[in-house]
């Protein structure tokens, strides 16, 4: 990270039918609402947790706003936390998802912070 790195945070949710988060980096403020598509609604809560996390921070990376940056991310699924600090799962979509976002931290320089809130 160099000095003028930017600091983010941002905070998502899902449910069966919607998806979407809220990221705050510098003084902007980033919005993301989707609809699941019939295959992802059938996917367990963990899996469409982890997808949230994985299509944000995916999209603000192509769009350039990730680069150098430090973020904090928090959620109310423990799976995610879980599988973001201990990365070896069985679950294959699970495990499929984490290697989307290592690659796009690599790639950003990113520095993530995955928070499990109550």
């Amino acid at each position: 990270m160099t000095s003028t790195a930017s600091v983010g945070s941002g905070i998502g949710d899902t449910s069966k039918k919607d998806y979407g988060a809220t990221v705050h980096i510098g003084s902007k403020l980033h919005f993301r609402y989707r609809q699941w598509i019939s295959t992802a609604k059938e996917e367990s809560s963990n899996c469409r947790e982890l997808c949230n996390l994985v299509d944000t921070i995916e999209s603000l990376y192509s769009e350039g706003k990730l680069r150098d940056c430090e973020m904090f991310f928090f959620t109310d699924n423990i799976v995610t936390d879980y599988v973001y600090y201990k990365g070896s799962l069985s679950c294959k979509v699970l495990f499929d998802l984490m290697l989307r976002l290592r690659m796009v931290q690599q790639k950003g320089r990113l520095l993530l912070h995955v928070v499990h809130m109550m």
